[in-house]
């Protein structure tokens, strides 16, 4: 501004303001003299954070105000900022107003060196809530990791790559592999060999912490590399010295309100192994008391006809690894489809799903897309957004459009990948 077409008044106003912030401001600002080291000039925020009235703060030396074992700190900040070797200097320090509870509080300082030489400006910020938040946020974080080494569930937090960031002592048990091995992966596959519920090998078991996705995963690989939903699905996990230990998998993503970009995951394990050992006695006891039963029956006396049963009834596991599936629809009945042939991609809204088929129809089913990812995983089913998956044999083509990845699929539908799921996707490609 040009002092020369403003009024005399008008540059008063104007100084007026200017001095009515800096005294107003919650940072506290002052002038501390080379020579002696004592305040020449404050604003009312220094004198209160300090505990002074103004009036009485001027003259006294402000090194008289910081805390005994901080003082060294400040004073080489001062020597720099008065030397000339640094424009800025800041440190942190506790001071200690002059109060009658004199309790110390810590603050930031920045220290600027005058262009006379003579003194040194000093900018006051107060941590203290800072502070006590950073205090009340390590408090909470450790009632958190106190509660989850208390549980007697695994549990293993993620980011949104896949990597483990935490595990509790439970889930190093159920895994057989300590903190270091999960969260920095060093070598997790020493004689490691997983099954899934019916007994068949699961393929890369023995490398399911490997940070690097490929296109066959494991349930349990496709949870912990990829971020995938599962829902109590039991598998097999063993040493080749040690029994099989059977482990149920849950598994949530963590998304941010209003983004459909994973933000991590949360993954539970729960030991199981005593249900599937029981389970197992239970049934050879009904067994043999059967074929007891059977051997006491007179050689005369014909068995009674035990009910038929379809043998080509699909069995839970059925629903996994076969190449049909079957759609429940409210107004079509059951609709059995082939999953590889027939279905291009689901999308999900609230608790349904609607399938979009080669032929060009539609069915509607009660269920979450995270529910159908699970089962149409093992067919090369991908899910490329928050609430689509697509069937990767049905992608005709894919681009980049502004470092977007849209599919253009066989029925000329384009469907874009979420960023949450961009890094998915391209690996599975490549």
């Amino acid at each position: 501004m040009n002092n020369d077409n403003i009024s005399q008044s008008e540059q008063e106003a104007e100084l007026r303001f200017h001095t009515h912030r800096y005294d107003t401001t919650s940072i506290g600002y002052g002038t501390i003299s080379r020579s002696d080291g004592v305040i020449i000039l404050a604003n009312r925020s220094t004198a209160r954070l300090l505990g002074v009235r103004l009036e009485e703060l001027l003259g006294q030396r402000f090194m008289d105000f910081v805390c005994a074992e901080y003082r060294a700190a400040l004073s080489a900040a001062l020597t720099k900022a008065l030397s000339g070797a640094e424009s800025l200097t800041m440190c942190k320090v506790q001071l200690l107003p002059q109060t009658p509870q004199q309790t110390p509080f810590w603050a930031h300082i920045e220290v600027f060196r005058h262009p006379s030489g003579q003194s040194c400006e000093v900018v006051i910020t107060d941590l203290s809530e800072r502070k006590a938040l950073e205090k009340a946020l390590h408090h909470h974080e450790m009632q958190m990791y106190a509660t989850l080494q208390a549980l007697p569930h695994g549990v293993l937090i993620l980011d949104s790559n896949g990597t483990v960031q935490m595990c509790n002592s439970a889930a190093e048990k159920i895994l057989g592999l300590s903190a270091s091995q999960i969260i920095e992966k060093h070598s997790p596959n020493q004689g490691l060999r997983a099954i899934y519920d019916n007994g068949k090998p699961i393929e890369e078991a023995a490398n399911f912490l490997s940070p690097a996705p490929k296109r066959a995963l494991s349930p349990l690989a496709a949870v912990i590399k990829v971020g995938l939903e599962q829902q109590n699905i039991t598998i097999g996990l063993y040493h080749l010295t040690a029994d099989v230990r059977w482990i149920a998998v849950h598994s949530r993503q963590l998304f941010p309100e209003n983004d459909d970009a994973m933000q991590g995951l949360v993954i539970s394990l729960t030991d199981v192994t005593e249900q599937k050992q029981l389970a197992a006695l239970m049934q050879g006891e009904n067994t043999q008391e059967r074929n007891i039963e059977a051997s006491s029956l007179p050689p005369t006396t014909t068995p009674p006809a035990s009910p038929a049963i379809a043998t080509t009834a699909p069995r839970e596991t059925d629903a996994l690894y076969g190449d049909f599936v079957t759609i429940a629809t409210a107004t079509q009945g059951n609709i059995v489809l082939d999953a590889k042939k027939d279905i291009l991609y689901l999308e999900g809204a609230d608790d349904y799903t609607r399938f979009t088929t080669a032929s060009g129809k539609e069915y509607t089913t009660f269920g979450s897309v995270g529910k159908w990812e699970q089962r149409l995983f093992a067919q090369g089913f991908l899910r490329v957004h928050r609430s689509t998956i697509v069937n990767f044999h049905a992608i005709h083509s894919w681009h980049f459009e502004d470092n977007i990845v849209f599919l253009n699929m066989r029925d000329g539908k384009q469907i874009r990948v979420s960023k949450g799921y961009k890094a998915y996707f391209l690996s599975y490609v490549r």
